[in-house]
């Protein structure tokens, strides 16, 4: 694996983040659920030069902003052929998780 291709399948994860947080009810006030949940996919872009990229996950760490990070590992290790998650296709890795929302 390249670099270049580790850096594309870093940027698909951390765009997934940001875009899979969901904050729980409450106000503006702040009183409120302090747990959201989260969908964190992997998708990939086209390439030409991979005859295959298999990427392993045995578990994901999250840092909320201002926050202390903290670790989801799942209970088998997730294997996943990016060449195969192109376009609109994506591989759930984490889907509907519980976790603390940013204060």
């Amino acid at each position: 694996m390249t670099h270049s291709r580790i850096a594309a399948v870093g940027c698909a994860l951390i765009l997934g983040t940001l875009a899979g947080c969901g904050g729980g009810g409450g106000g503006g006030d702040g009183s409120g659920d302090r747990t959201g949940t989260l969908r964190l996919g992997l998708t990939d872009a086209p390439v030409d030069q991979a005859d295959a990229v298999v990427v392993q996950f045995t578990g994901v760490e999250l840092k909320p902003a201002g926050g202390v990070a903290f670790s989801r590992d799942f209970a088998t290790p997730k294997t996943l052929d990016v060449l195969a998650l192109q376009g609109t296709t994506r591989a759930l890795l984490l889907d509907g998780e519980t976790v603390p929302r940013r204060l």
